[in-house]
């Protein structure tokens, strides 16, 4: 009997030693900015054994992370995060320096890496931003850039794992090229024609498909325009023959139903890929989406 607790106090010792020591970790944990970065990473990581890939500002419902707040359950998240994958393209700035400050040995990707970006105002004509556009993921080509910048940091962080995420970074820029193949029609058919959108989202994926913004009805602070600003877009509406206002999924503000009554525009909805489903195919699902309701309202 004495014997059987000698043996089960070793047993019982060897458990709290290594429950103390915190190297139990059993998977590789990439965590994600948010969604578009997050849908990348889970298409280069199919298939991939022993990794988990969570998506930090989940729950975020606004969308972009312009003024977003670290929880703490973010904070914890990070803790345990063997790799961060940023957007880049400023972005993560209203953050990012406290998570390096806070985990200064966490590795990190700017998958911006190789982008040019657009400032706000090289496309809207009456816009006196000088402000970085973040929203580069709204490009299929610079999507393709960024699947490759994080299969890059991949393939470091995960060497015995190469074949798999160069296999699979290979197959999903083949789907995105083709995206962009099947898309071109449909551009074609309302390029010319005027439109106006909620906010800069829609800059990048503007000057791919050649597709003509005239106005956005954000004001240059972010929210509902100012009255005069109001008037202003009312009166481009009518002179330009804009048929046509696109709102996002989490727009909650009156600018855009005030110039549907003043003008006769019809409102509909865009998605700027901030929030969806965990599907491997959600980005070009939306994109897809997007261009059928843009073909529905003004082609």
């Amino acid at each position: 009997m004495k014997r059987f607790f000698c043996i089960l106090l070793c047993i019982s010792l060897l458990f709290l030693s290594s429950c103390a020591s915190g190297n139990t970790k059993n998977s590789t944990d990439i965590v994600a900015s948010f969604y578009p970065v997050y849908i990348f990473t889970i298409n280069l990581t199919d298939g991939v054994e022993n990794v988990s890939v969570s998506n930090m500002s989940e729950q975020n419902t606004s969308g972009c992370l312009h003024d977003y707040q670290l929880t703490t359950k973010d904070m914890k998240l990070l803790s345990n995060a063997d790799l961060f994958v940023m957007n880049g393209a400023g972005m993560e700035n209203g953050f990012i320096s406290k998570v390096l400050e806070q985990f200064p040995k966490l590795k990190t990707v700017d998958s911006s890496e190789n982008i040019p970006v657009i400032h706000e105002g090289d496309l809207l004509p009456h816009s006196d931003q000088t402000h970085s556009n973040s929203h580069i993921w709204m490009s299929i080509d610079n999507a393709i850039i960024q699947v490759n910048n994080i299969a890059s940091s991949l393939k470091t962080l995960l060497p015995e794992s190469t074949d798999k995420i160069e296999a699979n970074r290979a197959a999903y820029v083949a789907r995105l090229s083709a995206l962009i193949a099947e898309l071109e029609p449909m551009a074609e058919k309302i390029h010319t024609k005027p439109i106006i959108t909620f906010h800069e989202a829609y800059d990048y994926l503007a000057s791919e498909f050649s597709l003509n913004v005239i106005e956005s009805i954000e004001s240059d602070e972010g929210g509902d325009p100012t009255t005069a600003k109001l008037a202003e877009l009312t009166k481009t509406i009518l002179d330009n023959g804009v048929t046509a206002l696109f709102v996002e999924p989490a727009y909650s503000g009156s600018a855009a139903t005030t110039l549907a009554n003043e003008t006769g525009a019809k409102i509909y909805t865009l998605n700027p890929i901030t929030s969806g489903e965990k599907l491997l195919t959600a980005y070009e699902d939306i994109m897809r989406a997007n261009f059928n309701t843009l073909v529905e309202a003004i082609g």
